[in-house]
């Protein structure tokens, strides 16, 4: 008998993601088609990476006779949400999400030092076209910048403010993974 090599599943065409999506600041998962484009935070370059990476404990560590990454003694204890991308578009809403932490007057930010509070961080969408009727929506939670602001000119070029966001747990939901994915059929 053949070895069956270089197949792919028969739905692989209706579930490929199409392009590079978009970061929006508000999306209903329900009614995917009443979104509204000025809620896209900025043009993108490069696309998007969004990851959740588990942190895991492993609880046969320091036992006789017990080898490590069995995997009922693993736990695990917290997700890493990221999210990244190239703004090429800086508006108020970018630049004061790319800055984290600051103090507005005006058209001025200026960053600032303290404890985050829920009004620091905000709730923003990854969306991605699968199909006329399917589509990949991720939600990450709390979502602060972490990189700062990071911004480049270019000689006769476009200027590119690099984005990075991780999802932030909250004392009053300790154990809610700071991210919500969707696979929308639409009918």
């Amino acid at each position: 008998m053949a070895v069956i090599v270089n197949q792919i599943p028969s739905d692989t065409f209706e579930n490929l993601a199409k392009g590079a999506g978009m970061i929006a600041t508000e999306f209903t998962p329900e009614t995917p088609s009443s979104f509204d484009p000025a809620n896209i935070l900025c043009a993108t370059s490069g696309g998007v990476k969004l990851s959740c990476a588990p942190t895991t404990k492993d609880h046969a560590d320091g036992i006789d006779n017990a080898k490590l990454g069995m995997l009922e003694m693993q736990e695990v204890t917290q997700y890493e949400v990221t999210m990244s991308t190239t703004c090429k578009t800086v508006s108020d809403a970018t630049l004061g999400i790319a800055m984290g932490l600051t103090e507005t007057s005006g058209s001025k930010m200026v960053p600032k030092h303290g404890m985050l509070t829920l009004e620091n961080v905000r709730d923003l969408w990854y969306i991605v076209p699968q199909t006329d009727k399917k589509v990949f929506a991720a939600c990450i939670k709390n979502a602060f910048s972490t990189g700062g602001l990071d911004f480049q000119s270019e000689n006769e070029g476009n200027g590119s403010l690099n984005l990075t966001l991780r999802g932030m747990y909250t004392l009053s939901a300790q154990d809610t993974v700071p991210l919500e994915c969707y696979v929308i059929t639409e009918e």
